[in-house]
């Protein structure tokens, strides 16, 4: 009989711990439907994940964004084209995984950066669950995804970011009923040293070997995509508009160091 290794029985507790946060709070989550043309101009659909990108300009930066988990990656397009907008060297490549649980191909991603060798800076990132992939992809893939944003997640003592080389930057919300700051904070032992932001246009000053910690007044669990309330989750004492207004300040407040 196969022995069950140390390292896989370590993974249960915070396996069935993130996965019930999404299988047994949620069905599936679909995006608002794409009424903005514009959005469906600079989205491309190239079948294992969406490109959205300013056509007239050729992107520096590759964004690999793993969806939480049993969400569409559709959902987060709302403020991924905001995004782009505001910086057009950004490339946003928003992964689509069969059956939406990025946990079971947390490596989906580690491959695209070849595809792209024009594009100067890599950073990755996820939404709950998504999270967690992503943190999966950058220990083992430092380089190039040495730079990692989580929305509403954490990471996991099995892929642990706590080494020189990462920078992380950390969104959550004070209202996330499923991702909560007491979760969060169980979990800080993994991520490089914190600095807390109170102002999403502030950053450390480092560039690498810091978690740059920003907490959402009002904001919830929801609010990171565009698909109404999750099921587990609190009423937000903020609108969604709100809530990713300071979300994308702070990303790209992140982002400005990766630029040259």
């Amino acid at each position: 009989m196969k022995i069950i290794s140390k390292v896989m029985i370590k993974q249960i507790p915070w396996f069935f711990g993130m996965m019930a946060i999404s299988i047994f709070t949620a069905c599936s989550y679909l995006g608002e439907p794409l009424e903005d043309l514009a959005i469906q101009n600079r989205m491309v659909d190239q079948g294992d994940y969406i490109i959205l990108q300013h056509a007239s300009v050729n992107p520096t930066i590759g964004f690999v964004f793993y969806p939480g988990g049993l969400v569409d990656p559709h959902v987060y397009l709302c403020w991924m084209d905001e995004l782009i907008s505001r910086n057009h060297e950004i490339m946003v490549f928003s992964l689509k995984i069969p059956g939406n649980l990025s946990i079971f191909k947390n490596q989906h991603g580690a491959s695209i950066p070849k595809d792209y060798p024009k594009i100067r800076h890599w950073l990755t990132g996820g939404h709950s669950l998504g999270g967690v992939s992503a943190a999966a992809m950058a220990n083992r893939n430092p380089a190039p995804f040495s730079n990692v944003v989580f929305l509403g997640s954490w990471v996991t003592e099995n892929y642990t970011l706590n080494q020189p080389q990462y920078r992380v930057l950390s969104i959550s919300g004070s209202r996330d009923g499923l991702s909560t700051r007491e979760k969060i904070d169980e979990n800080e032992a993994f991520s490089p040293p914190r600095f807390i932001v109170t102002d999403p246009t502030i950053q450390s000053g480092q560039i690498n070997n810091v978690t740059e910690f920003y907490e959402i007044p009002g904001g919830n669990h929801s609010g990171f995509g565009c698909y109404g309330l999750q099921n587990g989750d609190n009423e937000a004492d903020i609108s969604v508009s709100e809530q990713q207004e300071l979300m994308l300040t702070a990303i790209l407040t992140f982002i400005e160091t990766l630029q040259p």
